[in-house]
């Protein structure tokens, strides 16, 4: 079977200076092409090591899906913020994970005042040291994140997509997970399989919606409806398990309930639970 790999300019550069190779265009793909994530893992087929840059000096990152040919396509992702508390994740992996550097335009924008991870841990300006101080580390695509602006903002992320499944380790308790997905799916369909397992608790999103059984009407009730591309979720479960994120969910006719009030919060997002 044969299709156009749409690259941007084949074999139509003229070039003198062998230094000059990796600068050229003519090979790069265009946004749609098929050759996009339809490549092989060669190294856990075939036992070889291609190395961790593609041809044009792209970083090919573990966990990502492979194009054919020389080029490795970097998608973007841009994630907004409104004022006030936000939960955010990724569905990109960046080349430089270090969190301070991901937060890096709100921070030049004024408008970053803190990020916090699960645990408690955080990204802030010290004033008595004068400093943004990282007791975070780098940020993890199985993780969300809590994140304070003081002003409408956005970032904008580029890097490789991951692989499905994508597993997303989960601890007794409170976590914050990500949804490394670029498509919406109803939230229900995708912790369904917590509540198979009889360990899901609760879910909640960064508005106070949440997932969970409501025991007087016998139900799992799902105010959050449906979980979004760039957003983070607090998943409380009852013992260790892992959530596995698919290319695709079963379609649901769930809707938000409209028999239940949700009593929306103000989050603090100072604690861990």
């Amino acid at each position: 079977m044969y299709a156009d790999p749409m690259l941007i300019n084949p074999g139509n550069s003229s070039i003198t200076d062998p230094s000059h190779l990796a600068d050229t265009d003519d090979y790069k793909i265009t946004e749609g092409s098929p050759v996009i994530d339809s490549g092989l893992d060669l190294n856990s087929n075939f036992n070889l090591n291609t190395g961790n840059k593609d041809y044009f000096g792209n970083t090919i990152q573990q966990g990502m899906n492979f194009d054919y040919g020389i080029y490795q396509h970097i998608d973007k992702q841009i994630i907004s913020f409104d004022t006030g508390w936000n939960i955010m994740s990724s569905n990109l992996l960046p080349a430089n994970q270090d969190i301070k550097s991901f937060f890096q335009s709100l921070i030049d924008n004024n408008s970053l005042v803190k990020v916090q991870d699960e645990n408690g841990n955080s990204l802030e300006y010290l004033s008595f040291l004068g400093v943004w101080n990282n007791s975070i580390g780098d940020m993890l695509l199985t993780d969300g994140y809590k994140v304070k602006v003081s002003a409408d903002d956005m970032i904008e992320i580029c890097g490789p997509t991951v692989k499905f499944p994508y597993e997303i380790p989960l601890k007794t308790g409170w976590n914050i997970i990500s949804f490394p997905q670029t498509t919406v799916f109803n939230g229900k369909d995708v912790v369904q399989q917590l509540i198979d397992k009889d360990v899901l608790v609760k879910v909640q999103d960064e508005d106070g919606n949440s997932i969970e059984y409501l025991s007087f009407l016998g139900e799992w009730n799902n105010s959050i409806v449906d979980f979004l591309p760039g957003k983070g979720y607090k998943v409380k479960v009852s013992a260790d398990d892992t959530l596995w994120i698919y290319n695709s969910y079963p379609k649901s006719g769930a809707i938000k309930s409209e028999l239940i009030t949700t009593n929306h919060f103000q989050p603090a997002f100072e604690g861990n639970g």
